[in-house]
């Protein structure tokens, strides 16, 4: 064989590898995007069970715009929510931080700035869920168990730096997209978590959205949650945290 004909053949066994690999690579990107779905854990996505209860979270926060009122309206209702927080501004505003922890609320952690975690080094992603754990401890909450991609991606490196870190990925089932809307309609908002809802639902909502408006639609974002709280407790929901 001369060596023409052998660097052919290598060239086109380069082709077939990287074409193949480069294929594998993108199926199992496609397999880690469901949101009950990614390589190396199983993410919590409905709480097990069976038991009718929900569970509320919100994302992207602490900010001074919705955070409060939410709190307020929360305690209103006696409702006990799940808050995962970035921890670029819970250095911001520490004390709604330590707030949400003194009125009973759970934390989780966001990550540092939303930063996607897909295609990072471990010791990136490691140090986006350090800088934040330290914050929620400063903020009261000693154990930290649960944390949620930005974006909800998830491929690779952050499993297997959650697995090593002890920590339970979390996702979710209901992820109204009216919500989006800014200022977004309440009533559809409720509608499309009533249409999705299941028993053990987690639903999430984004306490820290942010679109330039100085108001940031707050008072219909906090009247969309009441009428989720009411709707579903009219309905025989009993609501937790993680």
């Amino acid at each position: 064989m001369t060596k023409k004909r052998k660097r052919g053949n290598l060239i086109h066994l380069l082709i077939f590898l990287l074409f193949f690999g480069g294929l594998a690579v993108w199926l199992v990107f496609l397999f880690s995007r469901p949101p009950n779905q990614a390589l190396f854990t199983k993410p919590l996505y409905v709480l097990p069970g069976g038991e009718k209860v929900v569970v509320l979270t919100f994302d992207d926060g602490p900010l001074p715009y919705r955070t409060p009122l939410l709190l307020e309206m929360l305690k209103k209702h006696g409702i006990k929510a799940t808050f995962f927080m970035m921890g670029e501004r819970m250095s911001q505003y520490p004390d709604i931080a330590r707030q949400v922890v003194a009125e009973g609320h759970l934390i989780g952690n966001h990550s540092w700035d939303h930063s996607r975690l897909t295609f990072r080094s471990p010791a990136f992603v490691r140090k986006q869920i350090t800088m934040t754990d330290s914050l929620i401890r400063a903020a009261g909450q000693q154990e930290v168990r649960f944390f949620r991609p930005p974006y909800l991606k998830k491929f690779i490196v952050l499993p297997l730096v959650l697995n090593a870190m002890k920590k339970v990925m979390v996702t979710g089932n209901i992820n109204p997209p009216a919500e989006y809307n800014v200022p977004c309609d309440p009533h559809l908002v409720a509608d499309q978590v009533m249409e999705q809802v299941v028993p053990g639902s987690i639903i999430y909502l984004h306490d820290g959205y942010i679109l330039g408006d100085p108001g940031n639609g707050s008072a219909e974002f906090i009247e969309a949650v009441e009428q989720i709280i009411v709707r579903l407790r009219d309905s025989g929901y009993s609501f937790v945290t993680l």
